[in-house]
């Protein structure tokens, strides 16, 4: 596998199967990494939401909640892609210098 050459250090938090260094004088690996933990959370709570209106057994709720779940997912994928887009860019490695 490609090693990484900017943003976060120590946590394989998007299941890359190497470490990543992280550079904090990195502008965009900042935002990425603010959009991904704000949307992370958003998720977060829609699933536990999620989980209760199914054991709740309240299906208007979980037929809601689906289609929002749904859209959380495709950016929290999306964050992800463009934070590995990032950390193999030119710039993140220059920015390492």
């Amino acid at each position: 596998m490609e090693r990484l050459t900017c943003c976060y250090s120590g946590l394989d938090v998007l299941g890359l199967g190497d470490w990543v260094e992280m550079h904090q004088n990195c502008q965009e690996c900042t935002r990425l990494w603010s959009e991904y933990a704000l949307v992370t959370r958003h998720y977060l709570k829609l699933e536990g939401r999620l989980q209760i209106a199914g054991v709740s057994q309240d299906g208007k709720t979980v037929a809601d909640l689906t289609p929002l779940m749904e859209r959380a997912s495709v950016e929290r994928a999306e964050l992800r892609r463009l934070i590995q887009e990032h950390e193999r860019s030119p710039k993140a490695e220059a920015a390492r210098a």
